[in-house]
């Protein structure tokens, strides 16, 4: 009995926690500047745009794009300012990034990846 309750909560836990987007940690890893954690929550490709130049990168070069930016704009601060809701299998948030510089508005797509939870498809950073 002890045994069939401990797999029945875990399978209500593990179904709880799928298909959550990781705000908490994007929020931690934007202020951190850790363009690594961040990459490795999007999916094998990912549409970045910074200061409206786009391209589709892997995640190494992804991570370059992202260390150049934070390199040239250190953080001050990171907030979500709006949390979409899912709809089917995307999802979409918006957070400001500011720096000693500027205020930059952070845009991040979201897509329901095979695995059931969401991963980063587009991520869009633009000078407010």
């Amino acid at each position: 009995m002890k045994l069939l309750l401990t797999v029945l909560t875990t399978i209500i836990f593990s179904i709880s926690i799928a298909g959550e987007i990781p705000y908490d940690a994007l929020a931690k890893n934007f202020s951190s500047q850790r363009a690594g954690e961040i990459i490795k929550l999007g999916k094998e490709k990912i549409a970045i745009t910074v200061y409206g130049k786009t391209g589709v990168y892997s995640h190494q070069q992804g991570e370059l794009v992202l260390n150049n930016f934070f390199k040239a704009n250190p953080a001050q601060s990171f907030k979500f300012i709006f949390k979409g809701k899912k709809h089917g299998n995307s999802s979409y948030a918006i957070g400001t990034y500011v720096s000693d510089k500027s205020n930059f508005r952070i845009t991040l797509q979201f897509k329901l990846g095979s695995e059931g939870n969401y991963l980063i498809e587009r991520l869009t950073i633009e000078k407010e």
